[in-house]
């Protein structure tokens, strides 16, 4: 190999190396704030009317309901927009 392919090779690797290495030394800012609070409740099936009207009335919204099984009744996910 000749002198000038050296130099373009040697050129070519410190570029790519830099590229790299650079979200090592200049990260991009975390944009992974939350948006909402978020907290969970277990209910019957025959207090889950009241328990979902009563969580509403406190300003949350209910994004999810699982089954727990027999004799653990349901649980309630419930979110609201942070301050």
């Amino acid at each position: 190999m000749d002198r000038f392919s050296k130099t373009c090779l040697i050129l070519i690797v410190l570029l790519l190396a830099v590229i790299a290495a650079r979200p090592l030394v200049a990260p991009q800012p975390a944009r992974a704030a939350q948006l909402y609070e978020y907290q969970s409740f277990s209910t019957t099936g025959s207090k889950m009317p009241d328990d979902m009207n009563l969580a509403a009335s406190k300003g949350w919204e209910v994004f999810a309901v699982t089954y727990s099984g027999p004799g653990f009744g349901y649980m309630v996910a419930v979110r609201k927009p942070k301050n």
